[in-house]
């Protein structure tokens, strides 16, 4: 494949905004590599929305990796962990469950989408943590630099991972890319964070911000972003 590799990350159900920004970025399925950081649910009311069309892109190539809350809301489902609850979890239900959950008994939710949405579930459940090319790696929230090899890093980490990531250099000889932190953290504004050997893509589209997009081409990289204009209740 010859064209670009355009990594997103972090869009929380926000399904138009995801859309928006793949317009925005003028993606190519039949020439561009898309490359999905996590995080496909919660927060955004149109979490069902997204993991279908992500669903979609990925029979299309895209590479799909997972992210904390998609990992949560798996766990949820699987293992009755109610940490998915506490992260904005309860759009993600009222997405797959709009007009028949009475909001209140999450054990009947819980049933109701395993039984209406189970090929969700096994796509959601099947992600990888990571994507590697030769000169990026991929992964929702960094990698452990304090492993010679950073494929050590614990599955965990690779969801959840912050300061022991990006307050050390990684020394993979490739930049990582990744999201779970929004860039606001870094540098004060939501645009995509250089930080020499990493690059942060979350836009904190999750908390109002943005949803941004980050083209690796032949010449470098080009940035794309798309202004959250969906309210948000999670």
């Amino acid at each position: 494949m010859a064209g670009r590799i355009l990594a997103v990350s972090d869009i929380h159900g926000l399904y138009d905004e995801f859309c928006a920004l793949l317009d925005l970025a003028g993606y190519r399925p039949e020439e561009d590599r898309l490359v999905l950081l996590g995080d496909y649910v919660d927060r955004g009311p149109r979490s069902r929305e997204v993991v279908a069309m992500v669903r979609e892109l990925s029979r299309r190539g895209a590479v799909v990796l997972r992210g904390n809350h998609d990992d949560m809301f798996v766990k949820w489902l699987l293992e009755g962990d109610d940490a998915f609850w506490r992260s904005g979890g309860r759009t993600t239900v009222e997405s797959y469950l709009a007009g028949v959950w009475d909001g209140r008994d999450r054990e009947a939710a819980r049933r109701l989408i395993l039984e209406r949405h189970s090929e969700h579930v096994e796509f959601l459940r099947s992600l990888p943590y990571f994507y590697e090319t030769e000169q990026h790696i991929f992964v929702h929230a960094g990698i452990n630099p304090l492993y010679e090899d950073w494929k050590q890093t614990p599955l965990r980490e690779m969801l959840w991972i912050r300061e022991t990531f990006y307050n050390r250099p990684v020394r993979t000889g490739k930049v990582v890319v990744f999201g779970h932190t929004p860039c606001v953290f870094f540098h004060g504004r939501p645009d995509v964070w250089f930080g020499g050997d990493k690059i942060g893509v979350d836009g904190g589209a999750a908390f109002g911000h943005q949803l941004n997009g980050l083209a690796v081409t032949g010449a470098g990289y080009e940035t794309y972003a798309v202004k959250v204009f969906t309210r948000l209740n999670g």
